[in-house]
């Protein structure tokens, strides 16, 4: 069982936070996963000193809103 500390890592890390990207001349700098069975895009890679590393996302984030809009169950191609 998780201890109080542990328990508050966690759920700081699982927390949903915004971040803010800007294409650069070589794209945003991450590449998306699409899991078929989760319905969901993760962001699998983050290019250092990019855009998306310098946004705050991390490799695992799972995307849930682009541009103001929900894209929780969008394909990779949507």
């Amino acid at each position: 069982m998780a201890n109080t500390l542990e328990r508050e890592i966690l759920e700081r890390e699982l927390r949903p936070r915004l971040c803010y990207l800007t294409k650069g001349d070589r794209g945003y700098g991450f590449h998306l996963h699409g899991e078929r069975n989760r319905g969901a895009q993760y962001i699998r890679k983050i290019e250092p000193g990019s855009p998306a590393d310098l946004s705050g996302l991390r490799s695992g984030d799972r995307v849930v809103e682009v541009n103001g809009e929900n894209v929780e169950g969008e394909t990779h191609q949507q």
